[in-house]
């Protein structure tokens, strides 16, 4: 009878130990995917941080160098994009608006290139003046949320919105005509 209580005792034991074991072994089985996910949760904010600054960059950059390539005060036009739809030939200009409107001469004909937000996208159309112009038609440039441009002489400001970034403002300075 002693020798059966002894290995009842000795079973129990070794169950307890089991248990015990187990128990360890999911406690870092949990702590390991909590690690692993934490640190997937991390990995994706910085590389959406990432992301936005870079749209945010680039759409800068953008138009900084499309200013610099034709920064002359008269061939740098603000306009509406509202209510453009179908436009060509003249165009009324505004002190501040929705869409920056570059004025290029070639062999004679004027070309207008229309930078403005439709759709998410900042977009670019290079149209011939006597060309109707559709916003849905311009080239995607990247996405940004808004984009709102202002003139008064020689200076011209921007502003647009990229995804969770705020809104960010730039000024240039444009060459006397």
């Amino acid at each position: 009878m002693k020798q059966k209580t002894g290995e009842l005792a000795a079973s129990g034991r070794s169950s307890l130990t089991m248990l015990v074991v187990l128990v360890l072994f999911g406690f870092f089985l949990t702590a390991s995917a909590l690690v692993t996910v934490s640190g997937a949760n991390v990995y994706k904010s910085v590389s959406d941080g990432m992301t936005n600054n870079s749209t945010l960059r680039s759409s800068y950059a953008y138009l900084a160098n499309r200013l610099r390539g034709n920064g002359s005060e008269a061939a740098v036009l603000v306009g509406q994009l509202e209510g453009s739809e179908g436009d060509f030939g003249e165009l009324t200009t505004l002190t501040e608006g929705d869409m920056l409107i570059l004025t290029d001469y070639y062999s004679g004909d004027r070309y207008y290139t229309r930078i403005y937000v439709y759709d998410g996208w900042l977009r670019e159309s290079f149209l011939w003046d006597m060309t109707e112009f559709y916003p849905q038609d311009g080239e995607k440039i990247t996405e940004v949320d808004s984009f709102y441009v202002w003139k008064e002489q020689n200076q011209l400001w921007y502003t647009f919105d990229c995804a969770d970034q705020g809104a960010f403002v730039a000024t240039v300075c444009l060459r006397a005509d």
